[in-house]
């Protein structure tokens, strides 16, 4: 992790307080135990706002940037449900895997909210 961190010159957020501080990385100890207020803390140190224009916009795997992919495409990828209830789709052209709007992006953007601007 220290190695991969230094190499691609990443921030390392932990809540292990025994983790050392090394040289040349930077480490931010997450105290918060709640999902909210750990996103908050990161939020605060690392002066950043999330934008909504960004979100869901890469890869939960491999963080590559998604495309749109026409919903024909991934008839046979996707459960038949969400095929018949979804028209907009958009994949990882790496790692393949494919995105919907699901409720899930609603919930995300609410916390978000409430999280900056507390």
């Amino acid at each position: 992790m220290i190695i991969q961190a230094l190499r691609d010159e990443r921030i390392i957020l932990t809540r292990n307080h025994r983790l050392p501080q090394a040289r040349g990385i930077k480490i931010i100890l997450i105290r918060a135990e709640k999902l909210k207020a750990q996103l908050a803390e990161v939020s605060r140190a690392l002066e950043i706002q999330p934008d909504p224009q960004m979100m869901f916009s890469r890869c939960i795997l491999c963080n590559e940037r998604l495309v749109e992919i026409a919903k024909e495409k991934v008839k046979d990828k996707v459960p038949e449900y969400v095929f018949k209830t979804q028209k907009d789709f958009i994949t990882c052209p790496k790692c393949k895997r494919i995105y919907w709007q699901g409720t899930h992006w609603g919930n995300v953007a609410h916390t978000l909210k409430e999280i900056c601007s507390s």
